[in-house]
């Protein structure tokens, strides 16, 4: 004798199946979701904590609608990660906000003005084409005019820009945001489809280095 299944009861399965399928966490694939850094960067690592690179530019829009997201992932994660920021020069064009952010940094401004720039940039409608420009920022923003000409004409910020430049390459990087995760993965919201699952994929990245550090004990 045959049962009859009725429409209702069958729907109320496929509603379980579903709920189900998407309770299992998605497993994401390197060469589609991230990316191998080949060959692998060098990385610092002397606190057990996995590093993670956020590369930037501050006239990128898709950068600055990334920044509440990687700010409160970060700040969660903590305890497992060394987060910071380097801005990625792909093209000229790129150098002097990349200017801005490693002066902010030098003269110990950077948590106040790097928001600063962005809300400038994509909210004002500012322009930074020169560092004049730059230049005017900082003094509107409580900076000393000669303070700012010194970090500017300076070796280290000189050295912090060659070397912002070089990892750009070395990371092969064509566009921004990108993440790096100890020198060895990157990914970006250009592989996943979204900036919450980019996420997803870093938090499996960071699982994958902290077991393999364990493992390699």
């Amino acid at each position: 004798m045959h049962s009859i299944v009725s429409p209702f009861r069958l729907l109320l399965v496929c509603c379980f199946v579903l709920l189900s399928a998407c309770s299992v966490q998605k497993e994401f694939k390197e060469g589609l979701h991230y990316q191998r850094i080949q060959p692998e960067q060098p990385h610092d690592t002397h606190d057990g904590r996995v590093e993670v690179i956020e590369m930037f530019f501050y006239g990128c829009r898709h950068c600055y609608a990334l920044e509440a997201d990687i700010n409160a992932w970060a700040d969660e994660h903590a305890d497992l990660i060394s987060f910071r920021r380097l801005p990625a020069i792909v093209a000229p064009s790129w150098i002097t906000l990349a200017k801005g952010f490693f002066i902010a940094e030098q003269l110990g401004e950077l948590d106040r003005l790097h928001p600063a720039l962005y809300e400038a940039i994509h909210k004002q409608g500012e322009q930074f084409n020169n560092d004049y420009m730059l230049m005017k920022f900082f003094i509107d923003h409580g900076v000393k005019r000669q303070a700012f000409i010194e970090a500017n004409n300076s070796k280290a910020l000189a050295e912090k820009l060659d070397h912002a430049r070089i990892m750009t390459v070395k990371y092969g990087l064509r566009g921004v945001p990108a993440i790096i995760v100890n020198g060895k993965f990157k990914t970006a919201p250009f592989y996943t489809h979204s900036r919450q699952e980019m996420l997803l994929v870093l938090n499996q990245l960071i699982e994958q280095e902290r077991s393999s550090a364990f493992n390699h004990r």
